[in-house]
């Protein structure tokens, strides 16, 4: 005698997460230049000065500020009828902010500082965490699924037989920085930087529920 099959209907519900950034990091450039050397090292000491004036002005928007060493070097440049030796001390700053709210901020104290930058990185977790109401959401919607297929079907729903939840799916677009800048920045052309054409990625988790429910004749 065969082995009576229950009746079952699997259905599946989606949703979305916007991945948000952990950190992001921007660059700035510190450098001096002179014929002289202690000119050269009290230019770069005043741009050190800048960008520590940046950052306690910020507060608590700047989550970590890292200098690397500063290096040196020497040019020789033509002047009319001779050689001329120019000293160049540089290094670069990297400042961390822990929220997109601040980015905006964050770039309008370096103008205002008249600093150079680079285009500001973000930095985005690896694995993606879906929150408890979310799956809450998805399951909820798979419900309605059935259900619906269930009363179509002269049937309604009995037990809930299994729930799975595959591994997400990740999609990533670039968005323009301009986003997070004021009016007033978004025309905002420097040697490293252009705001208006400036992008960042950003991700979208995508979490599916499975869930197969027994059939019930009415």
């Amino acid at each position: 005698m065969a082995k009576k099959t229950t009746p079952s209907l699997t259905v599946e519900s989606s949703i979305k997460q916007n991945r948000e950034p952990d950190w992001i990091d921007i660059s700035v450039d510190i450098k001096g230049s002179a014929s002289d050397r202690v000119e050269a090292y009290q230019q770069f000491e005043a741009q050190m000065n800048k960008v520590k004036a940046v950052t306690d002005g910020l507060g608590d928007i700047v989550a970590e500020v890292k200098v690397d060493p500063s290096r040196e070097r020497t040019e020789e440049i033509d002047k009319t009828f001779k050689k001329a030796e120019v000293f160049h001390v540089t290094s670069q700053a990297t400042i961390r902010i822990g929220k997109s709210a601040g980015l905006g901020a964050t770039l309008a104290a370096l103008v205002s500082a008249g600093l150079t930058f680079d285009d500001p990185s973000f930095v985005y977790p690896d694995t993606p965490e879906i929150q408890p109401e979310q799956l809450e959401i998805a399951a909820a919607g798979a419900r309605k699924k059935a259900e619906a297929c269930a009363r179509g079907a002269g049937c309604q729903l009995g037990d809930v037989m299994s729930i799975r939840i595959p591994q997400s799916h990740e999609n990533m677009s670039l968005k323009p920085v301009s986003n997070f800048l004021s009016m007033d920045l978004l025309s905002l052309k420097m040697p490293t930087f252009d705001a208006m054409e400036a992008r960042f990625p950003t991700y979208e988790d995508e979490f599916t529920v499975i869930v197969t429910y027994e059939l019930v004749s009415v």
